[in-house]
């Protein structure tokens, strides 16, 4: 066995009895840089309240003129500004299209300079900061939710959309939705369905609870290690929708 590396946390990955882990290319980097065992985890991805983010209407729906929605973090590493370019070759086209950002993050000011420097003032809406206890009442504004990040691990926000009922567009995502009603209301049905039954949070809390179970099984020993610092301070302890 490996000696174990420097630092609490890379001790606590090595001596852990299960690792949980929301993705596969997640764990190969963990096991790369720690030196852990890949067997030791389990894959258990996000989720989210399937009975707090509902539809408003029918899935697939398309207002006049038609509604984009991107709801998370405002970083250019997540395409914010791209979407902006997209939505005025839109309406260089004649699409009639209406915007709406919301939430905050370090290009939020950059991201309104480029609203007025685009001239899309009349038709984008930057909602700013939406307190987590009103997150699900965003996605009622929007008939199709985009997320043109550059990279993501796991989007709760695409998990959100589509249990609000919106067909999702992400990064090498192509097809116009806008103008495809019955592809759009198939992509928000099977959306609807698909997070109800594998992403809602009685689904995955059966994963952890199976991997506690096996742990107290096989009566793995538990290290006792040292609890990190925790800063109260976070913001993104009261809004975690952000991350």
């Amino acid at each position: 066995m490996l000696p174990d590396p420097p630092g609490p946390g890379a001790r606590g990955v090595r001596r852990a009895p299960a690792l949980l882990i929301g993705s596969d290319s997640f764990a190969s980097e963990a096991c790369d840089r720690h030196g852990v065992d890949p067997a030791q985890f389990t894959v258990v991805p996000g989720a989210t309240d399937t009975e707090r983010f509902t539809p408003v209407g029918e899935p697939g729906s398309i207002h006049e003129p038609a509604r984009l929605l991107d709801h998370g973090r405002v970083d250019a590493r997540k395409g914010v500004l791209d979407l902006l370019a997209a939505v005025r070759l839109l309406l260089d086209t004649g699409r009639r299209v209406r915007l709406a950002v919301s939430g905050i993050g370090p290009d939020s000011a950059r991201l309104a300079e480029q609203v007025r420097a685009d001239g899309l003032a009349g038709h984008a809406d930057l909602l700013g900061y939406i307190p987590y206890q009103d997150a699900h009442r965003v996605y009622g504004y929007g008939d199709v939710f985009v997320s043109p990040t550059y990279a993501e691990g796991f989007s709760n926000t695409i998990l959100e959309a589509m249990a609000s009922g919106l067909p999702v567009v992400s990064t090498d995502v192509v097809g116009a939705l806008l103008d495809d009603a019955p592809r759009r209301r198939r992509l928000a049905g099977a959306a609807l369905a698909e997070v109800r039954k594998r992403w809602s949070w009685p689904v995955i809390a059966d994963q952890i609870t199976d991997v506690y179970d096996r742990v107290l099984h096989h009566r793995a020993p538990i290290p006792t290690l040292p609890a990190p610092p925790v800063d109260l301070g976070c913001r993104f302890r009261s809004a975690p929708h952000l991350l």
